[in-house]
């Protein structure tokens, strides 16, 4: 049956990722986020909707390096 070949979806495609924790925030859940949008985005396009980061929060910007 089929044996057919599985084709990516278009590069046009968007996905919204919404996520309390992302980067340059120092926490595991926004590790976790960045890595699977890290991965996401050689699909298709992601867009991320996050909370506004509080100025007292550290921020760590090395988190956003590849």
């Amino acid at each position: 049956m089929g044996g057919g070949k599985i084709s990516p979806p278009p590069k046009n495609l968007k996905f919204l990722f919404i996520s309390y924790y992302f980067p340059p925030e120092p926490f595991a859940g926004s590790v976790r986020a960045y890595n699977y949008i890290k991965y996401l985005k050689d699909y298709i396009e992601p867009v991320v909707l996050t909370k506004k980061i509080p100025e007292k929060i550290l921020k760590d910007n090395s988190l956003l390096e590849d």
